[in-house]
């Protein structure tokens, strides 16, 4: 796992060595998440990359409800504490992302861009990366049970009025 932080931060680095607007490292407050972004926030330091403080709402959790649901669940039976991880790992999701405002002209019409982009790296945990790249994607969050860990592929997409969107994922395991 560490060899793999110290790869992630090296790429992660070289991602971003021309970004033109301002790049934050977030983690979760589990301790594996903080020791891997300690990891890579080594390999970012010629980036001047701020540690955002720990968030608790991008610990490990359940965020919705399994599709096809586990035989011990019951039929039509949600525990309050997958509620409460729900709305907890949407918090962390708000905290980070959101829809930029199109610029638009006096008619209300669209205009160019001027939004700068920002750049945020999550280290956190496995439900709540797919999760949270299922949101961002606007993909039915029914497919979270069968997703798996996401490959380290760049994964590009293009959406809304011409912003482009990049997920780079590298998932640990072990």
């Amino acid at each position: 796992g560490r060899a793999q932080a110290e790869k992630t931060g090296e790429r992660l680095a070289e991602l971003l060595s021309e970004a033109t607007g301002p790049v934050r490292l977030h983690s979760s407050t589990m301790t594996r998440a903080i020791e891997t972004a300690d990891i890579i926030s080594t390999k970012l330091t010629h980036l001047n990359v701020p540690r955002v403080e720990a968030n608790p709402d991008l610990s490990e959790g359940y965020p919705a409800v399994v599709v096809p649901r586990r035989s011990k669940d019951g039929p039509g039976s949600i525990s309050p504490k997958l509620l409460e991880n729900a709305q907890r790992i949407e918090n962390g999701y708000n905290t980070i992302f959101h829809r930029a405002n199109a610029p638009v002209d006096e008619d209300g019409k669209r205009v160019g861009s001027s939004h700068e982009h920002e750049y945020d790296i999550v280290v956190c945990h496995g439900n709540v990366i797919r999760y949270m790249a299922l949101r961002a994607l606007q993909v039915s969050l029914r497919t979270l049970g069968d997703t798996g860990h996401l490959p380290m592929d760049l994964t590009t997409f293009s959406m809304h009025y011409g912003y482009e969107w990049w997920a780079h994922c590298s998932c640990m395991t072990g």
